[in-house]
C-alpha cells in the first residue's frame, strides 16, 4: 500500500507544534509495517537548520494559483534514512524566517502559499508517477487536496470511505466532527474484528465505553483522545 503523508510541518525540517512531532514520527511506524511512505511538505529557509541530506527530484515544476503560474523544485530527503521525504521549494512563498507569520500577524499571502503547495503536491506525484492509496492531509494547510481529487484535477482517484472495508483493521484512528461520530460508530460496529483498537481524539464514539480517555497536554492542548477496544 502506497501512503502519502502532506503536511505543512514536520520535525526536524520544521515545527510550530504538536503536528509537526507526528508528521515526523508516523510516518517511521508506518513504514515499519512494509507500507510505501512518503511524506510532502514545504522547503522552508527552516528546513536548512537541520542539515538534511538533500537531492534535487525536480528542477521545475509549474503550478498555478489563480491566474499566475509559479515555478517550484522539489529536493529529496529521508527521516530514518528509508522513509522519504519531499520539499517543495519556492522562494516567493517559503523562504521566510518563520512558518506562518511573524509577531505581527500571519502572512497576508498565506492562502496563495497553500494554495500553491497543495497543487504542487499533487502535480509532483504525478510528475513521478507516485498514485498512493491513502493521502493523510494534515491541517488547513492541505484541505484544498481531497477537493482538487474529487473535482477531477488529478489522476489520483477519489474513494468512498463509507463503502471502504475495515475488517483487516487492528487499530483505526479517528478525528472527525461529532455530527459524523454516529454514523462513524455504526461503521465501526459492522465492520471491525474483535480486539481491534479505536483511538479517536477530541470526540467520543457514541455508543461505546472508552477504556482509557488520555490527555497529554504540552503542543496537543491537552485535547482528550479516547481509546476503545471492540
Amino acid at each position: 500500500m502506497k501512503v502519502l503523508l502532506v503536511t505543512p510541518e514536520a520535525v526536524p525540517f520544521a515545527k510550530t507544534g504538536g503536528l509537526a512531532d507526528v508528521a515526523g514520527t508516523l510516518p517511521i511506524a508506518l513504514k515499519s509495517l512494509s507500507l510505501d511512505v512518503r511524506v510532502i511538505l514545504p522547503f522552508y529557509k527552516m528546513a536548512l537548520q537541520s542539515r538534511p541530506k538533500l537531492k534535487l527530484v525536480i528542477d521545475t515544476l509549474r503550478v498555478p494559483v489563480g491566474s499566475k503560474i509559479y515555478s517550484g523544485e522539489v529536493w529529496q530527503s529521508s527521516l530514518d534514512l528509508s522513509t522519504i521525504v519531499y520539499l517543495i521549494k519556492c522562494n516567493e512563498f517559503f523562504d521566510r524566517e518563520q512558518l506562518y507569520g511573524t509577531s505581527r500577524g500571519d502572512y497576508p499571502d498565506n492562502a496563495e502559499r497553500f494554495i500553491f503547495f497543495s497543487r504542487a503536491s499533487l502535480e509532483f506525484c504525478l510528475k513521478i508517477g507516485f498514485t498512493p492509496d491513502i493521502i493523510h492531509c494534515h491541517d488547513w494547510h492541505t484541505a484544498l487536496i481531497p477537493y482538487l481529487i474529487k473535482k477531477g484535477d488529478s489522476k489520483i482517484k477519489w474513494k468512498n470511505f463509507w463503502n471502504a472495508k475495515l475488517t483487516a483493521a487492528d487499530v483505526v484512528f479517528c478525528y472527525l466532527y461529532p455530527d459524523v461520530m454516529k454514523r462513524l460508530s455504526d461503521k465501526l460496529r459492522s465492520d471491525l474484528k474483535p480486539g481491534t483498537v479505536v483511538a479517536s481524539c477530541n470526540f467520543a464514539l457514541p455508543g461505546f465505553q472508552s477504556q482509557r480517555v488520555l490527555r497529554p497536554g504540552g503542543d496537543l492542548h491537552n485535547d482528550p483522545l479516547y481509546i476503545y477496544q471492540m
